[in-house]
């Protein structure tokens, strides 16, 4: 019994921890190494969030970022920075991310970043959405149907 109970505990966890990585697979983790050539070197608009495992606030978030995430892949790409990592620490450090807080939302274009959120209160995925799609008025889509500065 006690065997059985450890199997389905195990299986559950694998399938949770699975399903989880799966879920956000079109969101690229970035750090100090690959945000530049990614990131700033690239055709396209980037959405980046920078967040810690560890945050409330952060962790009321997640389901928001995953949902407008995923509705909106074919428009843009994804990035997330986790700042408990010492990649993700270095990365926001350079970007002065703490001056503003997190979790923390910057759309990157052509322009100077621009953040679309920002602190406690966290957004309906409606109007992360729509401050999204604010933050690109004016620019075109590429080919692909992405976002292009």
């Amino acid at each position: 019994m006690k065997q059985s109970i450890l199997v389905t505990i195990t299986f559950g966890v694998i399938c949770f921890l699975a399903c989880e990585s799966a879920e956000l697979a079109h969101v690229t983790e970035l750090g100090i190494q690959n945000f530049d050539r990614l990131v700033v070197e690239s055709d396209h608009v980037w959405v980046v969030e920078f967040y810690s495992p560890r945050c409330g606030t952060c962790q009321e978030m997640a389901p928001i970022w995953e949902r407008v995430s995923k509705g909106l892949q074919k428009e843009f790409l994804f990035g997330s920075v986790n700042i408990d990592l010492e990649e993700g620490m270095k990365l926001a450090e350079k970007l002065d991310i703490f001056n503003e807080g997190i979790p923390n939302i910057q759309v990157y274009g052509k322009d100077d970043p621009k953040t679309v959120f920002s602190g406690y209160e966290v957004p309906s995925p409606k109007k992360l959405t729509t401050d999204i799609l604010a933050a690109v008025k004016g620019l075109s889509k590429g080919r692909d149907g992405k976002y292009i500065t």
